[in-house]
């Protein structure tokens, strides 16, 4: 079978069409979880000392978080699953193979989010904020000393 330079060319655009998409889509992801760090932390140094917070608060943010990432994880891996797979279809067309369409990646299990390192710091520090956050907010604050003069 002749090299077509046009099918590998295509399989290329594709690869490169999904790395651009897990690209993109990271950016995004970090910006949006260090905005929710900042929220938790300012949250935190505004609520210290007032015991308004609720215990079961801590957990809102962790649980949207974790919504949040697990949709962002699941996407990513298609994207990576995808663009090998179309990589791999170029690579075999180098070496003479013929085209086959490359199979649709399927949805990991949930649990696997927790394998990723990227997944699991960003939900680790929500995780450590959220706890500060509403320890602070029952840990009566120092009164300053009166001036005594």
């Amino acid at each position: 079978m002749p090299f077509d330079v046009n099918l590998y060319d295509a399989c290329m655009k594709q690869a490169d069409y999904f790395a651009g998409r897990l690209d993109s889509r990271s950016e995004f992801e970090w910006k949006f979880s260090v905005g929710l760090w900042t929220l938790l932390a300012v949250g935190a140094g505004f609520l210290a000392g007032k015991g308004h917070v609720r215990w079961w608060v801590v957990l809102v943010p962790i649980l949207l978080h974790f919504q949040w990432l697990h949709g962002i994880w699941v996407a990513n891996d298609f994207d990576k699953t995808m663009g090998r797979a179309f990589r791999k279809v170029a690579q075999s067309l180098l070496v003479g193979g013929s085209y086959a369409d490359p199979p649709m990646a399927e949805s990991p299990n949930w649990y696997r989010i927790f394998f990723d390192w990227s997944m699991r710091f960003q939900l680790s520090c929500t995780v450590l904020l959220s706890v500060i956050l509403v320890l602070l907010n029952h840990i009566p604050l120092p009164q300053p000393l009166p001036n005594l003069k």
